[in-house]
């Protein structure tokens, strides 16, 4: 049997870019309707957002109890 990389990749690929598409315009209306600025301001069009929230995320996280 043989496997094309490709068929596997852009399935992949399409979700991860429409998920972060339905992210940023989460965002963008959530910051509208609550009159408040939206994560453009972050980098100029707001992908990164979802990268950097992430990234606080992990930070924030304890991976060792306290005892």
């Amino acid at each position: 049997m043989s496997y094309d990389v490709c068929s596997y990749f852009t399935p992949v690929l399409g979700i991860t870019i429409g998920v972060l598409v339905i992210v940023c315009l989460e965002r963008k209306i959530s910051a509208r309707m609550q009159q408040r600025f939206g994560p453009e301001y972050t980098d100029p069009l707001g992908i990164f957002q979802a990268l950097v929230d992430g990234t606080k995320l992990i930070f924030k996280e304890n991976l060792l109890p306290s005892f």
